[in-house]
């Protein structure tokens, strides 16, 4: 795991993985930039956009990006890979992590 106070201030990604209905990988790329307050890792993701609160039990999974995939992951220093799913018809919200990110079309 990265040092947690040494990423905030950077630009930070999160990769989102997902399967579509066919089975296929799919995947998308959030950006903003780390805020670190001593307890919390928030996404600061800009402007009028939502804050994204980064789940405690995924901060292990911090990783700096290589210069080879800097282009891949919006010129983030680091990322957190994230997998994530369509909630099932019988969900209770409450045990859910509400992101507010909008997966692209």
């Amino acid at each position: 795991m990265t040092n947690i106070g040494k990423i905030n201030g950077k630009k930070l990604a999160l990769l989102l993985m997902s399967k579509k209905e066919n089975g296929e990988d799919d995947w998308s790329v959030f950006t903003g930039i780390a805020r670190w307050d001593g307890k919390s890792l928030l996404l600061d993701r800009g402007g009028e956009k939502n804050t994204f609160r980064v789940p405690e039990d995924t901060l292990n999974r911090i990783k700096a990006v290589d210069k080879d995939n800097r282009e891949t992951f919006c010129d983030a220093e680091y990322f957190i890979p994230l997998t994530v799913s369509t909630l099932p018809d019988n969900a209770n919200l409450n045990e859910y992590i509400k992101t507010d990110l909008k997966w692209p079309e």
